[in-house]
Protein backbone atom coordinates (compact mmCIF):
# COMPACT_ATOMS: atom_id res chain seq x y z
CA UNK A 1 0.00 0.00 0.00
CA UNK A 2 1.49 3.52 -1.27
CA UNK A 3 1.37 6.17 1.50
CA UNK A 4 1.45 9.87 1.10
CA UNK A 5 3.48 12.24 3.34
CA UNK A 6 1.45 15.08 4.80
CA UNK A 7 3.19 18.34 5.66
CA UNK A 8 2.05 21.93 5.28
CA UNK A 9 -1.31 20.89 4.33
CA UNK A 10 -0.02 19.29 0.94
CA UNK A 11 0.07 15.75 0.60
CA UNK A 12 2.99 14.40 -1.11
CA UNK A 13 3.06 11.67 -3.70
CA UNK A 14 5.53 10.08 -6.12
CA UNK A 15 5.79 11.91 -9.37
CA UNK A 16 4.38 15.24 -8.07
CA UNK A 17 5.68 18.31 -9.98
CA UNK A 18 6.89 21.04 -7.53
CA UNK A 19 8.36 24.30 -8.10
CA UNK A 20 12.02 24.37 -5.87
CA UNK A 21 12.85 27.64 -4.70
CA UNK A 22 16.01 27.87 -2.56
CA UNK A 23 18.96 31.27 -1.24
CA UNK A 24 22.17 30.25 -2.59
CA UNK A 25 24.51 31.70 -0.17
CA UNK A 26 24.79 34.82 -1.98
CA UNK A 27 21.12 35.46 -1.04
CA UNK A 28 19.41 35.10 -4.13
CA UNK A 29 17.03 32.83 -5.05
CA UNK A 30 17.17 29.80 -7.47
CA UNK A 31 14.11 28.13 -8.74
CA UNK A 32 13.75 25.19 -10.75
CA UNK A 33 11.10 22.64 -11.83
CA UNK A 34 11.30 19.00 -10.39
CA UNK A 35 9.35 16.26 -9.55
CA UNK A 36 9.25 14.11 -5.92
CA UNK A 37 11.03 10.84 -6.37
CA UNK A 38 11.43 9.27 -3.21
CA UNK A 39 9.54 10.17 0.19
CA UNK A 40 10.67 9.26 3.65
CA UNK A 41 8.24 7.69 5.89
CA UNK A 42 9.42 6.13 9.32
CA UNK A 43 6.22 5.74 11.79
CA UNK A 44 9.28 5.27 14.61
CA UNK A 45 10.81 8.12 13.67
CA UNK A 46 9.96 11.99 13.28
CA UNK A 47 11.35 14.34 11.40
CA UNK A 48 11.82 18.07 13.17
CA UNK A 49 12.64 19.51 9.48
CA UNK A 50 10.49 17.12 7.15
CA UNK A 51 12.19 16.69 3.48
CA UNK A 52 11.42 15.31 0.06
CA UNK A 53 13.90 13.88 -2.60
CA UNK A 54 13.38 15.76 -5.90
CA UNK A 55 14.40 15.00 -9.32
CA UNK A 56 15.85 18.47 -10.20
CA UNK A 57 15.14 19.07 -14.04
CA UNK A 58 17.62 21.87 -14.25
CA UNK A 59 20.80 19.74 -13.06
CA UNK A 60 19.33 16.38 -13.85
CA UNK A 61 20.30 15.13 -10.26
CA UNK A 62 17.98 14.02 -7.29
CA UNK A 63 18.50 16.69 -4.34
CA UNK A 64 16.90 16.30 -0.63
CA UNK A 65 14.91 19.44 -0.30
CA UNK A 66 13.02 21.09 3.05
CA UNK A 67 9.17 20.86 2.29
CA UNK A 68 9.35 24.85 2.64
CA UNK A 69 11.39 25.09 -0.05
CA UNK A 70 9.02 23.33 -2.63
CA UNK A 71 5.75 24.28 -4.17
CA UNK A 72 3.46 21.88 -5.32
CA UNK A 73 2.13 22.78 -8.88
CA UNK A 74 0.80 19.59 -10.34
CA UNK A 75 -0.38 16.28 -8.36
CA UNK A 76 0.88 12.61 -10.10
CA UNK A 77 -2.01 10.83 -10.99
CA UNK A 78 -0.20 7.34 -9.57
Amino acid sequence: MKKNLKFDAVEWALGDLVKISVSGTDGRRAEALGLVSSLFHNEKQIKIFPSVSVYNMRTGTIEEHYVEDLELISESNA
